[in-house]
């Protein structure tokens, strides 16, 4: 259950209140083999999953050709789904530096999305001393926010191969180049404007390359992937609290990773991560926009962690990170006065591990950096707002362990 303020600022513009809940139940069942040149798994899974959400909005200030209401109105959302998938996956040592790796998924996805809109109260305001005065809710139901009322029911079949080979260029260090595929199922959705909303399966066809080396002291992970993004589910914001689902009809995205671990002394260990994406809608032209050419929202090119960690024998220990995210749009128009803002945090952590006990203090944020993760604007509720960062926090913590 969460209640929160429509427009996230200090004025009076309305509230909402979200509740929601989730069941999901799955059973798998799976065959494993190894012998001296090959592996393989075999696998059948089925879920049902069972999502309730409703959304009650209440005093929303509502502009309609300069004239200002307070709304009321109820959503909800219901979504039922069935999967069925059969799955494989298979190593196979063609030479003793070389390995194929072969699988595959089978998935049968059922889904069943349901949901209503409906304007329960529409009071306009007086202009001059901002008081209540006549109920427009039947006015309002007939031209810009009718009820709706959906369900849509769907069947995929699906099949997502994977493909992949692996060289061992020593005993310590492994090349790799695999190719797999993805998916996800779409649906459908209502909005806080009565709108019906369906959106389409996305589908993913993912290429990695990279390098692992493991050595007594040091682990080291290095990656190049490229993503080619065929009917991208892209969330476009319509107020603070709203959003839609929009197909891109092709995006891509591509980038590399780098991640090391490196043991310095038994007591003392470093490690890094860093990343750089780029991101593109190649072909997105929708109601809200054209936005082929542009970057995907929170999608900022470069992100890099640091940090290392000391542990005494006796139990005693202290770590530090830094972590850095560059700024990004926060959405697919990219306009550049709604941005996220890049960010730098320290987190501290240190203690005692005694076993079955333990304690210990911590800062996050350490330097209390202000940033900004969201920035949104609404003409027609009159909104603009930034949501920020988490600020410094500072606390200590105790923990106990029962067998």
């Amino acid at each position: 259950l969460r209640r929160g303020d429509y427009d996230v600022g200090p004025e009076d513009r309305g509230i909402f209140t979200n509740s929601s809940d989730y069941e999901n139940r799955a059973q798998e069942l799976r065959f494993n083999y190894r012998g001296q040149r090959a592996s393989t798994v075999l696998g059948l899974y089925a879920s049902e999953e069972e999502l309730f959400g409703d959304s009650k909005t209440r005093d929303l200030v509502y502009n309609l050709s300069g004239v200002q209401a307070r709304v009321d109105a109820d959503t909800m959302l219901a979504r039922d789904s069935e999967t069925l998938a059969l799955y494989g996956e298979g190593d196979f040592e063609l030479l003793s530096w070389l390995t194929l790796t072969l699988g595959g998924r089978q998935e049968r996805n059922r889904p069943v999305d349901a949901g209503s809109f409906h304007l329960t109260r529409a009071v306009v305001l007086d202009p001059v001393t901002g008081t209540p005065t006549a109920d427009i809710a039947p006015l309002l139901k007939a031209t810009v926010l009718p009820d709706a009322d959906y369900r849509v029911a769907s069947e995929h079949d699906i099949f997502l191969p994977k493909a992949g080979l692996r060289f061992q260029l020593s005993d310590a260090t492994n090349l790799f180049v695999t190719y797999t595929e993805g998916y996800r199922a779409g649906g459908a959705e209502v909005g806080s404007s009565g709108e019906v909303n369906e959106f389409d399966d996305e589908r993913t066809k993912n290429y990695d390359l990279g390098l692992r080396f493991h050595g007594e002291q040091l682990r080291l992970h290095a990656g190049l992937f490229y993503v080619d993004w065929l009917d991208q589910q892209v969330r476009v914001r319509r107020d603070a609290v709203t959003s839609f689902t929009r197909n891109a009809g092709r995006s891509e995205l591509k980038g590399a990773e780098l991640e090391l671990d490196y043991q310095a002394t038994p007591a003392l260990s470093l490690f890094l991560g860093a990343g750089y994406v780029e991101t593109r809608f190649v072909d997105f032209v929708d109601k809200d926009g054209d936005f082929s050419g542009n970057e995907f929202p929170y999608a900022p090119h470069y992100n890099y962690t640091a940090g290392w960690q000391y542990r005494h024998g006796s139990g005693w220990y202290l770590n530090a990170s830094y972590s850095y995210a560059d700024g990004s749009f926060v959405g697919p128009d990219n306009n550049p006065e709604l941005r996220a803002d890049r960010y730098r945090l320290v987190n501290l952590k240190g203690g005692y591990d005694g076993g079955w006990f333990g304690v210990h203090a911590y800062a996050h944020n350490a330097l209390d950096d202000f940033y900004v993760t969201d920035h949104f604007r609404n003409d027609s509720y009159g909104l603009e707002g930034v949501v920020i960062g988490e600020r410094r926090e500072v606390g200590v913590a105790l923990e106990l362990a029962f067998d």
